[in-house]
């Protein structure tokens, strides 16, 4: 009797009897140029990649959409519901804040939900939801990206705030990677960095 199995179970099988169990997932990724990249789904590499990358030194140039596709971690991927990212300058502050968007399939309503603020420690830029629109449990939750110029992506580290004994400390969740949905300024550090990424074209 012949078995009856999913294609996602038949494609899973394939890859094992071709890689092995231990085998890490590559996916194809959209960069900052539109041409896709491959990137290994392992957080022993995300996390060597992470502490290579850049710092964007002006926040306010990420101002604008980012489409958010997820990595690694407990977290599924969103992107049924096309997940992304609003950054925007929030006065009198002068600070960039900003909120994440799904898009509900079929009937395409958005939904708003966890509000942030952005800030510039040394390393990388914080992307922290302690803010008085949040609800408690999302408080807890910060994000930190940098950007690979080798690959021409935003990487980002998705953390969550634990208490313990110690005091307070970051869990460590999963990774994601942020692409924008707008085109930069040829004079802005990202334009010079997305030129310098594509050969200058």
């Amino acid at each position: 009797m012949r078995e009856n199995i999913t294609p996602e179970e038949r494609e899973r099988r394939e890859r094992i009897l071709k890689h092995g169990t231990r085998m890490t997932m590559i996916e194809r990724l959209p960069s900052l140029t539109g041409k896709k990249i491959s990137i290994r789904l392992n957080n022993r590499d995300l996390r060597r990649l992470f502490e290579n990358g850049i710092v964007i030194r002006n926040t306010d140039e990420l101002i604008g959409n980012w489409n958010v596709f997820m990595l690694t971690g407990i977290l599924p991927s969103f992107r049924r519901w096309k997940h992304h990212k609003v950054f925007y300058k929030r006065y009198p502050q002068k600070q960039v804040h900003g909120h994440n968007v799904f898009i509900l399939p079929i009937i395409r309503k958005e939904i708003v939900w966890g509000r942030y603020r952005l800030s510039h420690p040394e390393f990388h830029i914080l992307i922290n939801y302690d803010v008085e629109e949040n609800g408690l449990i999302l408080r807890g939750v910060r994000d930190r990206i940098v950007f690979i110029p080798e690959l021409g992506i935003f990487l980002g580290r998705f953390h969550y705030k634990l208490k313990d004994d110690n005091g307070e400390t970051l869990g460590f969740v999963g990774y994601f990677t942020l692409v924008p949905t707008f085109a930069f300024e040829e004079d802005s550090e990202l334009g010079r960095l997305k030129a310098e990424f594509s050969g200058g074209l």
